[in-house]
């Protein structure tokens, strides 16, 4: 998306007219011609009018009431969270959470609008995404895991003669607790001999102070083995602990980190001045 000119939409504002956008797509720029957003066009349609016409919050109407600490369809004890920061909220976007489109997020962390996620269907608070009202030295401090969420639809692609990966920081930091022995799976991409392990599937950690904290990945190691789930990981950062595991064991793995990191209230971003952002109901 190149730029946004809302003057229409401005205009009916002006007069007092609720105007009704088509979500989901745009004009090719320098032309006439009509294009489409790509995949949660509508969310990015909705941020991108609200970043244009400066207003004080996007307010996204979906079936559920809020993001929650999991997929409630996998873990039926999930609890929705009051509040996000845009960068949580994309590693929860990016990691599978549906309630928001990755492009959506990334453009209202870049123009700074404020997100309110909350139900079409009852009048439940919902969630609020933004980082005006947080404090950020809280992801300096303890490790804090806010969320779990999970893709079944990833792959790991091996190409020939490529030299083998360096090993990741979770085989390094967590060693003590004894490493995984996940099964592999090998098949074809269906170009030439290219192998991959069919790994199709993959669980998030997302949080603060992840991998600065050894003992969140000594915890995740410990849970995953008395469960009996192999597992690879991926990708380790502050914000995001990302592992590979067999599609049948994606459910119970979700539900294994989540009653091992999820079962007292999570903790929250700290509101700044103790404030509390007021929207209307």
């Amino acid at each position: 998306m190149i730029d946004v000119h809302p003057y229409r939409v401005r205009n009916a504002l002006d007069r007092g007219v609720i105007p009704l956008v088509a979500g989901y797509q745009g004009l090719i720029h320098g032309g006439a011609d009509v294009t489409t957003l790509g995949r949660g066009g509508s969310d990015t349609t909705a941020v991108a009018l609200a970043a244009a016409l400066k207003a004080d919050a996007c307010e996204i109407y979906t079936d559920v009431s809020g993001v929650y600490t999991a997929d409630p369809k996998v873990v039926p004890e999930a609890r929705p969270l009051a509040c996000l920061t845009h960068q949580h909220m994309r590693e929860m976007a990016a990691g599978g959470a549906k309630v928001l489109a990755l492009s959506s997020v990334e453009y209202a962390r870049k123009h700074g609008v404020t997100l309110h996620v909350r139900s079409s269907y009852d009048h439940c608070p919902g969630t609020i995404v933004s980082d005006e009202f947080f404090d950020v030295t809280y992801a300096q401090q303890s490790p804090t895991v806010i969320a779990i969420t999970h893709n079944p639809h990833s792959t790991e692609i091996t190409l020939p003669g490529r030299p083998e990966p360096a090993t990741p920081p979770l085989h390094a930091t967590a060693s003590a607790v004894g490493r995984s022995t996940p099964r592999s799976y090998p098949a074809h991409t269906g170009h030439g001999n290219n192998p991959y392990d069919e790994y199709t599937a993959t669980a998030s950690l997302i949080g603060s102070g992840l991998c600065t904290h050894p003992e969140t990945l000594a915890t995740l190691r410990r849970t995953l083995a008395r469960a009996g789930i192999p597992f690879t990981p991926v990708t380790l950062t502050n914000t995001q602990i990302t592992l590979m595991c067999p599609p049948p064991y994606l459910a119970d793995t979700v539900r294994a980190l989540h009653k091992a990191f999820l079962t007292q209230t999570p903790q929250q971003p700290v509101p700044r001045h103790n404030g509390q952002l007021t929207l209307q109901p």
